[in-house]
């Protein structure tokens, strides 16, 4: 009787895979045309991954001056405020004057934008949330305004009649007909500093009298300050026009608010960007010079 033959398997035979793109390269050396084909195509495929983060780069270079232009150069710059509180910690009227206080923070604003792309900042001090005009001796000739001093503003209006008067104000035409004055008159204003803050009436004199900026077309150079002279509020459809903006200098809004101690509505500094055709990257570094409010 014969012997049973050893049972051998044959997984490994039948069952397992194979892998023909073993192979497949040794095969296309048998196809020159082909595997030239296919070697351009790796290599137009390798330089197109590596222009992706040039061409997106250029693309959002592309984008980010698109949209700068025809949008407020102050808007788009570095803008920063401050409140200068009329009191200490420990509700204690502060003994620092208004004018000493602006000092301080001009200095320290300055010193943290300088190295940047920045154009000529302009600085804008509000003398008071809430003020009234009147003119001496007549009682009912009254009429709400506000009172600014900005750099450069009297060269951005529009002039209608004026006197050789020092450390005066401006005035919107508006105004001058609702108080019956002319340049080298005195107008007095009623100044308010909340309930319990102080009051004051201060008078000067009308150095000029300008075209009020809500009757006509206002100029660029005003862009930052839009929300000030015509009504802007997105919950109404007929909200009440901002008060007619009295221009004064520097000086005598200090003089007045450290006669006062109090300067109500703070300042704000706005820088343009120096250099709209900024890359993109440069705009990121530009982005947070500061993030901390000047110390006062």
């Amino acid at each position: 009787m014969r012997e049973p033959r050893p049972f051998r398997s044959t997984y490994h035979r039948d069952i397992r895979p194979r892998l023909p793109w073993l192979g497949s390269p040794f095969v296309l050396a048998r196809f020159p045309g082909l595997l030239l084909a296919v070697v351009g195509a790796g290599v137009i495929l390798a330089a197109s991954a590596a222009a992706g983060p040039v061409f997106v780069s250029s693309a959002g270079n592309a984008t980010l001056r698109k949209g700068l232009d025809g949008l407020c150069p102050w808007g788009v710059g570095l803008s920063a405020g401050t409140y200068f509180a009329p009191y200490d910690a420990k509700g204690r009227p502060t003994k620092v004057p208004p004018s000493a206080s602006f000092a301080q923070a001009d200095r320290e604003i300055r010193s943290r934008t300088r190295g940047h792309s920045l154009g000529p900042e302009i600085v804008t001090l509000f003398l008071t949330n809430r003020s009234e005009a009147f003119a001496p001796g007549r009682p009912r000739h009254r009429t709400p305004v506000q009172i600014i001093a900005r750099d450069g503003a009297t060269s951005h209006i529009q002039r209608l009649a004026s006197t050789d008067v020092q450390g005066g104000v401006w005035i919107p035409d508006t105004t001058a007909q609702a108080l019956g004055v002319a340049p080298g008159d005195r107008i007095g204003f009623n100044l308010s500093f909340g309930l319990f803050g102080p009051q004051g009436k201060p008078r000067v004199r009308v150095a000029g009298i300008y075209r009020d900026l809500s009757t006509a077309p206002i100029p660029e150079w005003w862009c930052s300050m839009i929300g000030a002279i015509i009504p802007q509020n997105a919950f109404s459809t007929s909200p009440p026009p901002p008060p007619p903006i009295i221009l004064a200098d520097r000086k005598l809004v200090l003089r007045i608010a450290d006669g006062l101690g109090q300067l109500g509505n703070g300042v704000t500094w706005e820088f343009p960007l120096d250099d709209r055709s900024l890359s993109l990257e440069h705009a990121r570094s530009l982005r947070t010079p500061s993030t901390r409010s000047p110390t006062v």
